[in-house]
């Protein structure tokens, strides 16, 4: 079995911002770690997008 580290404090250049429909449901995503943690409370959890994003997140740095 192999092992996969991931750095989860790793931090991207730049950010991801999602804005949401009011002000206080922008969310700023810096890293796989808060990446992962947004994907959870996505509704749609199995179409092909939210795996490769998942599988993303999960890579090595």
């Amino acid at each position: 079995m192999n092992i996969i580290v991931v750095d989860f404090h790793a931090r991207w250049r730049a950010p991801v911002v999602i804005i949401g429909d009011e002000p206080s449901s922008t969310i700023t995503i810096l890293g796989p770690a808060d990446a992962l943690r947004y994907l959870r409370t996505c509704a749609v959890r199995s179409d092909r997008v939210y795996i490769r994003a998942v599988d993303l997140c999960q890579q090595p740095s």
